[in-house]
């Protein structure tokens, strides 16, 4: 029999790990002068809530997964 909430729970699984592999890439840029930068704290604050479990919005986490991801791209940017 088909539970389509089985479904739901294994799509919740799959953001809240992908929370863990942006977190990892924000970790991944941390040091001067983006540990000082409101936005990097901001997104890697918001990113260790879904980790620790503390947060399960997923239509959140997935907002948050695009700004990371331009915050990324904007760091890689004004790097090279």
């Amino acid at each position: 029999m088909f539970d389509p909430n089985a479904q739901s729970e294994h799509d919740d699984e799959i953001e809240l790990n992908e929370a863990e592999v942006w977190l990892e890439e924000l970790e991944n840029i941390a040091g001067s002068p983006v540990d000082a930068d409101p936005e990097y704290i901001e997104l890697r604050t918001q990113l260790t809530a879904y980790v620790d479990g503390h947060q399960t919005d997923i239509e959140n986490l997935k907002e948050l997964v695009k700004r990371v991801q331009r915050y990324l791209k904007q760091q890689n940017l004004e790097n090279e």
